[in-house]
């Protein structure tokens, strides 16, 4: 818990985000076969996304306890409670 309070002391932008995205979440995508294309930090967890414009369109995005960096739900194609802004990570 300690580490969670320090990390959340000092500025996150979006460097520290896409790094954690690809270390925590770019797994769970990569098994999904489906491309990551953008995360975002909210009250200690992070959510990202993923979706391939493929036919049939598919979609998911997963929330992760920066705690425990675990994947605590996923909420496919909708639901989400927050906005994940679509970026290239790369």
């Amino acid at each position: 818990m300690k580490t969670l309070k320090l990390f959340f002391k000092r500025k996150v932008n979006k460097e520290n985000v896409y790094d954690l995205a690809k270390r925590l979440a770019e797994p769970y995508f990569d098994e999904q076969q489906i491309p990551m294309i953008g995360a975002t930090i909210v009250d200690g967890y992070l959510y990202a996304k993923g979706e391939d414009r493929g036919f049939p369109h598919r979609s998911d995005a997963i929330k992760i306890d920066l705690s425990t960096e675990k994947i605590i739900e996923s909420y496919g194609a909708r639901g989400c409670p927050v906005t994940i802004n679509k970026m290239e990570i790369s």
